[in-house]
């Protein structure tokens, strides 16, 4: 991929970019929603992330320090990946 080369999908914007948003769908309550690779770019870019499987809104993933927490009811934790984090396709900004 050239760096002029966006991985997202066409008609989609990332919040607060001017990239398009690869694997991107839509809920039906507008929110977006995205696979694992895209979800991690946006920590990298200092958002926080979460998964719609949590149904928790102060459960949310971040980037501190160079790595990645997970922060539970306020609570930093060593997050520790699953297959499910990786596969499913529920992540979005929160």
């Amino acid at each position: 991929m050239t760096p002029d080369q966006s991985p997202l999908p066409v008609g989609i914007k990332s919040p607060d970019s001017e990239k398009e948003l690869p694997e991107a769908i839509k809920t039906k309550s507008d929110k977006v929603l995205f696979d694992f690779p895209t979800a991690i770019r946006m920590v990298t870019e200092g958002k926080k992330i979460s998964r719609e499987e949590w149904k928790n809104p102060k459960i949310y993933g971040v980037m501190k320090n160079e790595m990645l927490i997970l922060c539970k009811e306020d609570k930093d934790h060593s997050w520790i990946i699953s297959t499910g984090d990786l596969t499913n396709k529920d992540w979005f900004v929160v």
